[in-house]
């Protein structure tokens, strides 16, 4: 499995912390975050903000769910290089990292999610492999125009429960 992230709404709906997701979406979550565990590799930023978000919205723990699973194994992992890579991402002062595109289509997107962007586009900028970020529950990344603008600078998002997404708000 090449080196993927996992955008934090995937744990909360592992855990059960997404009230509105269906069985089939909090499965779904599960079974992605298992795989990872398993045979996977997932990307951090160095300065560690992805993990921050993680763990304020979960706990590092083997009880609760498998998104605290999950992060309880990330964090035990975060130094295997054959598990986790840190990608270096710098900060910006209006767009939050230097490596989040300078778009307008972008200027209304989420800014505690633009962390998740300038880690995969950093990490393509430096090995010439663009990761998939997996997304659950947020609709910001399913936007049209942001998604439009993702997919011209190459980002690849896997929506882990489409359903959800599709369905209205």
């Amino acid at each position: 499995m090449k080196p993927v992230l996992i955008e934090t709404n995937v744990l909360c709906a592992a855990n059960g912390l997404a009230e509105q997701v269906s069985a089939q979406c909090k499965g779904a979550c599960a079974e992605l975050l298992t795989q990872i565990m398993v045979e996977g590799h997932f990307l951090v930023d160095e300065q560690y903000a992805i993990f921050n978000e993680y763990q304020n919205k979960n706990e590092p723990t083997d009880k609760g769910g498998p998104g605290n699973a999950f992060l309880l194994w990330a964090l035990r992992n975060r130094a295997n290089p054959e598990r986790c890579t840190q990608v270096p991402i710098t900060h910006h002062p209006e767009r939050g990292y230097e490596e989040f595109p300078d778009t307008p289509e972008l200027s209304s997107f989420d800014p505690s999610d633009r962390k998740f962007v300038a880690v995969a586009l950093s990490h393509h900028q430096q090995t010439g492999h663009m990761p998939v970020i997996h997304n659950a529950t947020d609709t910001d990344w399913a936007h049209p125009a942001h998604h439009a603008a993702f997919t011209a600078h190459g980002l690849r998002i896997a929506f882990v429960c489409p359903d959800y997404l599709a369905a209205p708000q």
